[in-house]
């Protein structure tokens, strides 16, 4: 695992491995909690601050409060940097989202409003603004879903936006910027996305446009949520729309090597790998809840040359023009602590030549006709929050969408962490660096399991054959009554949805038996009778490789590359698929109802739509 080492004194704390990807493409994403920056404490803004920095753009995080309550620190801010553009060399200014905390509010627009006309006045100081949660009447919609009558299309128009020098594209349904600028005393060029907080397919598809129109320039994305910030106060979680907004557009793009977003109240750090093995420095920044809704504090991004690194400062100019022996212990000139100051390595030159032109990373399980592939060790692991609801979630390395994501069943006690868990132990072969434990109980129904949240893997019958293979271990204290018959993989559906009076049973299942003997059943896509394979009793504490291969007629069960003895006589042909229905990972199911969990270690898994030949199977990796 690669390890990124700091300019001047940094600790690293937290370090791991995610891979991230999009259809046709993978990237290895390398999360680094930036923290323990130990340099000068200072606001970099006056004299106190000896870090060189060439120039800077200034970061607006959530002026809701502001707006609300205290339009004069919101005034200090913009007022601040039109008084000081020339100085401190700034050719920018991004706000992110969250102008006002009452859409339906007129004062506070029109506080909002005044506070950015300063900026606007002068082509000195051109902005951004984008809208968050709180600037929308139906933020639940995506943007090209609203109705005209929305506040902020009134207030920050299309004209308006375009009036801005650097503005160079509005989407047509006004929610959404571009912005082109040139960095003081330089020919080098940056572009600026501002991005709605629930933008539809078709405003990625526009941005996309921009990019590939501006193909040899870095860009920022700013949007207004994006990454989260867990428990601790400090380490990064990717929001379930931050999890859209890297697949399906940031990953991919060479060119974005920065993104900010506010929305959740702190800050954090971390830095991801996109599909070209490439840094992108992803940051959370919201100071809403502190003190006066923030009391006038701000972001700073300066960029340093010849050192080659990012230098971040977070400041309050409100705060400044108070005489110091006026300030309450509350008012804060600055924030020091290792999430609000800090330094980030990056070679300019290398990271902004020859963008989108490197070689795209792809795991080593990838082979022709994979549709689907999964590492379940905590390396590929990521934590996902949906306004609060953390979830653990393992990516679908394929490129086709199929993501699992860790849900709790009915019958549990505990908190959903108690019921799995990761583990070093793993396979001699294969790709993974551990496994997790699914700690499933028969006897009381309760445990975890991993559930698709796409339907990518059902797009395909398989009629041509097909090879689906993983790696299990049972836990030595694996007994009968508590994990027999407990799914490894499963489609959630029954016999009875394709044949009538047919039973309950699932009509695609890998699961283990009472006797610890490995089982596979499938009703083809006739929709005919099932066919069963059988293992000898696998024991416990020893891995194996299980691989089902069917090359269009007949299905045969490998255990560790060797033939079992029962497999079926007749004829299989494809699977039989039903739409839209869930896969499953560590459960069977009945009448469509999740039954039977699994007791057990599970460290890969791999759907290809083809017969695999004995050479090709994961185990011989």
């Amino acid at each position: 695992m690669p390890i990124l080492w700091f300019l001047d004194v940094t600790v690293l704390i937290g370090m791991f491995t995610r891979r991230l990807f999009l259809k046709g493409t993978v990237a290895t994403m390398v999360a680094t909690y930036l923290t323990g920056c130990n340099s000068s404490s200072s606001n970099s803004n006056d004299d106190k601050d000896n870090t060189h920095q060439d120039w800077k753009l200034v970061i607006l995080p959530d002026t809701q409060k502001y707006s609300e309550n205290s339009p004069e620190r919101y005034l200090s801010q913009t007022q601040w940097i039109a008084d000081n553009w020339k100085n401190e060399r700034i050719p920018f200014t991004i706000h992110l989202g969250d102008l006002v905390e009452h859409d339906d509010q007129p004062t506070e627009w029109q506080a909002a409003t005044q506070a950015m006309d300063i900026l606007g006045a002068s082509e000195n100081t051109p902005y951004s603004v984008l809208c968050g949660n709180h600037d929308l009447a139906e933020g639940d919609k995506y943007d090209v879903n609203r109705k005209d009558s929305e506040p902020f299309l009134n207030y920050f128009s299309q004209d308006k936006l375009l009036s801005v020098t650097t503005c160079i594209a509005v989407s047509e349904c006004g929610f959404n910027s571009c912005h082109l600028f040139t960095a003081p005393n330089s020919d080098q060029q940056f572009l600026v996305f501002a991005i709605d907080w629930n933008p539809s397919p078709q405003t990625f598809d526009w941005a996309q446009q921009v990019l590939d129109d501006y193909k040899e320039i870095p860009a920022i994305f700013s949007t207004h949520q994006l990454l989260n910030i867990d428990s601790d106060g400090k380490s990064p979680l990717i929001t379930s729309k931050g999890f859209e907004f890297w697949i399906d557009f940031i990953h991919k793009n060479d060119q974005i090597f920065l993104t900010i977003n506010g929305h959740h109240h702190g800050a954090a750090n971390m830095v991801a790998q996109n599909a070209y093995g490439r840094d992108v420095l992803m940051m959370v920044v919201d100071y809403q809840a502190m003190y006066w809704g923030g009391n006038g504090m701000l972001r700073t991004v300066g960029f340093d040359y010849s050192n080659n690194k990012l230098v971040i400062r977070s400041f309050s100019p409100w705060v400044q023009n108070i005489p110091e022996d006026e300030r309450t212990p509350f008012d804060l000139p600055d924030l020091t602590d290792e999430c609000n100051q800090f330094e980030f390595p990056i070679n300019f030159n290398e990271r902004f030549n020859n963008l989108n032109e490197g070689e795209l990373i792809t795991p080593s399980g990838l082979i022709d006709g994979t549709i689907g592939y999964w590492l379940l060790d905590k390396e590929n692991m990521m934590r996902v929050d949906n306004e609060g609801d953390i979830t653990t979630m393992f990516q679908d390395l394929s490129g086709n969408g199929s993501h699992f994501k860790m849900e709790p069943r009915k019958a549990n006690q505990d908190a959903l962490n108690s019921y799995f868990e990761f583990s070093t132990s793993k396979p001699n072969s294969g790709n993974s660096s551990g496994s997790i434990l699914l700690k499933g109980n028969k006897a009381t129904d309760s445990g975890a399991y991993l559930s698709t949240l796409g339907t990518a893997i059902t797009q395909n019958n398989w009629e041509q054959g097909y090879t689906i293979e993983t790696f299990l271990q049972l836990p030595d204290d694996w007994e009968s009554d508590r994990s027999r018959w407990g799914g490894i993989f499963c489609q959630q559906a029954s016999c009875n949805d394709f044949t009538p009076n047919s039973g309950e049973d699932p009509a695609v299942v890998m699961a283990i038996s009472s006797l610890r003997e490995m089982q596979w059943v499938t009703m083809d896509n006739k929709k005919q009778d099932t066919t069963t394979a059988w293992s000898w009793d696998l024991g416990t504490s020893r891995w194996f490789h299980i691989a089902i291969i069917n090359d269009g007629r007949f299905t045969k069960m490998y255990i560790d590359g060797i033939e079992v003895m029962r497999n079926p006589e007749q004829q299989s042909t494809g699977i039989a698929i039903k739409e839209n229905a869930n896969w499953l990972i560590g459960s069977s199911c009945s009448n469509d109802e999740l039954h039977n969990p699994l007791y057990g270690y599970v460290s890969e898994l791999r759907i290809v739509n083809r017969a695999l030949t004995l050479n090709e199977l994961l185990f011989n990796n």
